[in-house]
């Protein structure tokens, strides 16, 4: 198996990565926003409305971040570290508003059985992806739910003369 190309910003868009990952909490601007809002509104008298925005804005909001940075953190790991395997798309969702969220749901043959996964918000399935369509992708061995969609399979066209 040959390494893989590094994810470049041109790879990421084609996979439907991010292109960056989240940037770190800003806390100490947090800090000083929480400080600000929530003091006024404690000499007030609103010590509940001062403890939500406390909470939104120093557990609710860093645990956001955190979650996304999670997530990029384990679509670059699967990239790098994953196996690829070949998949037969069942059926493509339609998009919602946005145009960006296509659920696939495919079969990935891998270690040896059909393993069911829904794959969200891949550019191949505003592409053009129908159910029946092969797809290379990359899982995780440990979880093969977790896979990326990298592109098609193609088709080879037999050409007989009788």
């Amino acid at each position: 198996m040959s390494p893989r190309p590094p994810l470049t910003t041109e790879l990421r868009k084609r996979l439907g990565l991010p292109l960056a990952p989240p940037a770190h909490y800003p806390w100490p601007v947090a800090l000083l926003l929480v400080a600000l809002g929530i003091g006024p509104l404690w000499l007030a008298g609103y010590r509940p409305l001062a403890g939500v925005i406390m909470l939104v804005g120093l557990g609710v909001l860093p645990a956001i971040r955190w979650m996304e940075r999670r997530e990029f953190l384990d679509c670059e790991r699967l990239y790098e570290q994953g196996q690829e395997g070949f998949a037969i798309v069942q059926e493509v969702e339609p998009a919602g508003a946005q145009r960006n969220d296509h659920l696939v749901r495919l079969e990935i043959f891998a270690q040896g059985q059909r393993i069911p996964a829904v794959v969200s918000g891949s550019p191949l399935a505003r592409k053009g992806l129908s159910p029946g369509d092969g797809v290379n992708v990359i899982y995780d061995p440990a979880d093969p739910r977790h896979c990326l969609l990298i592109g098609r399979v193609r088709q080879e066209v037999l050409d007989a003369e009788f």
